[in-house]
């Protein structure tokens, strides 16, 4: 999966040697309880107020210790930390689709080396997740 924020390219996905790891999606609403007089039972009211926390790990391999160094602080420094971000779908059987996290702010990310590989973790929050549509 490729995925990017604004224009920077977080996880470049199978053409660009990048692997999404550890991909889980939660979403939640806005939800008012109310409790009638006499009534049986409460009642819930759905407000909206779209809230989804995505989180997922990048991994690459780089070609020396150096390279994987540079590429850690120069993710630290380059990624914006809000804008739209898009990930697009790589399934082999099936054209490609986009999905849009709607103002997406970068809550937690974690990056670390271990030889000549890389792994990047984030938590990005943001308003609704949906298709893009054409």
């Amino acid at each position: 999966m490729k995925i990017e924020i604004g224009t920077t390219v977080i996880c470049a996905g199978v053409a660009g040697a990048e692997y999404l790891e550890d991909f889980a999606i939660d979403g939640q609403e806005t939800v008012q309880s109310g409790s009638f007089l006499r009534a049986v039972a409460g009642k819930s009211f759905a407000r909206g107020n779209t809230l989804t926390s995505i989180s997922f790990s990048v991994t690459k391999e780089h070609a020396n210790f150096e390279t994987a160094e540079a590429y850690l602080c120069k993710m630290q420094a380059d990624i914006p930390k809000t804008g739209d971000v898009v990930f697009t779908t790589e399934a082999a059987a099936t054209a490609s689709e986009k999905y849009k996290l709607s103002d997406g702010t970068i809550k937690g990310a974690s990056r670390r080396q271990v030889g000549v590989s890389t792994r990047c973790s984030y938590v990005i929050v943001g308003g609704d997740f949906s298709l893009v549509t054409a």
